[in-house]
């Protein structure tokens, strides 16, 4: 056997790894909390050569391996997303909603904080409160205010629900071609 040869179910969770990775730096990349709706809207992701880019001022640690990418999957993006699809890239689908950044905590000095954008949601987003009181019976209701302990149960949720939705074709065969 080859030394350069991997087993496929290495391969496999080496590109589960990664594609988790990809996800959680994608769900920092935008304040996502001010772009979608609370109901999960769709999204394509392919893994294609070098980390995902956004603007000049977030960093691009690997500009040569293979890594996951996310796109809205919308009239705008389209042609994007054909023309990855014809050079033979697996096109994966999954939808995200305004939650999608999850629950971040920062320490400054010696005060804790939690930010996740809940009042921008609640206030962009009128259908919101019926929303997560169908989804979430036992968590939330209307009078939340942040932070509670139900919003951030919340935000955990639908995070790991969005999370959970890109790894479920991880029982599929994977295929893919990095250009």
């Amino acid at each position: 056997m080859n030394n350069t040869t991997i087993s496929k179910s290495k391969l496999k969770k080496q590109i589960i790894t990664l594609l988790k990775k990809d996800f959680y730096r994608f769900a920092h990349l935008h304040s996502w909390y001010k772009h979608l709706p609370v109901k999960p809207i769709p999204f394509v992701f392919y893994l294609e050569k070098g980390e995902q880019y956004r603007y000049g001022f977030i960093p691009i640690d690997d500009k040569e391996g293979p890594h996951w990418h996310f796109v809205r999957k919308n009239k705008r993006n389209m042609e994007l997303i054909l023309s990855k699809a014809a050079k033979g890239l697996t096109i994966y689908e999954a939808n995200f909603g305004a939650f999608l950044r999850g629950l971040e905590t920062e320490s400054y000095g010696i005060d804790k904080f939690n930010f996740n954008g809940y009042e921008i949601i609640l206030g962009d987003n009128p259908d919101a409160p019926e929303y997560l009181e169908k989804k979430y019976p036992n968590l939330y209701k209307k009078k939340l205010h942040w932070p509670s302990k139900e919003i951030c149960k919340i935000f955990a949720l639908e995070q790991k629900e969005f999370l959970d939705s890109i790894l479920k074709f991880q029982k599929a065969k994977l295929e893919f071609d990095i250009e």
